[in-house]
């Protein structure tokens, strides 16, 4: 295991300003491949996974598609934007958190008008506040130390004798 120094910590970002990054990238991305982006996309780090959330992601395409019946056709066009997504998606995430992608799962519920993505991380990224990113050990520890610290707040302690 690598121990950072102090100098070394701040030279990461901190997990929300990946997250951010990846969101914007992400519209960004889409913007350019698919010629409108989502009205949001939401990216939360948990130790060795990324969960991306895509709102209002169907197209304009997919849209006039199924207002015109085409459904099928609708869902189709959805799979071929999904694994042309799928890599774009793959090679943002492993530039933005220097880590290999090992998998990474797409859908869209047309219904929702929400594409979800769960990319599979080779390793949990390195950030400047560990212990922010939930299910990893810093993470937990950190929670244990927060929960020790409120519950004796709220205990009973004895006055000390004069």
């Amino acid at each position: 295991m690598h121990i950072t120094s102090s100098s070394d910590k701040r030279a990461f970002s901190t997990v929300g300003e990946l997250e951010r990054l990846l969101s914007q990238n992400i519209q960004a991305l889409c913007r350019r491949c698919l010629g409108q982006q989502p009205t949001n996309v939401l990216c939360h780090l948990f130790g060795q996974e990324l969960v991306i959330i895509l709102e209002n992601s169907r197209t304009l395409v997919e849209q006039c598609l199924s207002d015109k019946g085409a459904s099928d056709l609708s869902l189709e066009v959805r799979q071929i934007l999904n694994q042309h997504l799928k890599q774009e998606i793959n090679a943002l995430v492993e530039s933005i958190l220097q880590v290999s992608v090992r998998g990474l799962l797409i859908d869209t519920c047309t219904g929702l008008e929400r594409t979800g993505i769960i990319v599979a991380l080779s390793d949990t990224p390195l950030v400047r506040n560990p212990n922010r990113i939930p299910k990893t050990p810093a993470y937990k520890q950190a929670r244990r130390k927060e929960m020790s610290r409120t519950a004796t707040k709220g205990c009973y302690q004895p006055a000390k004798p004069n």
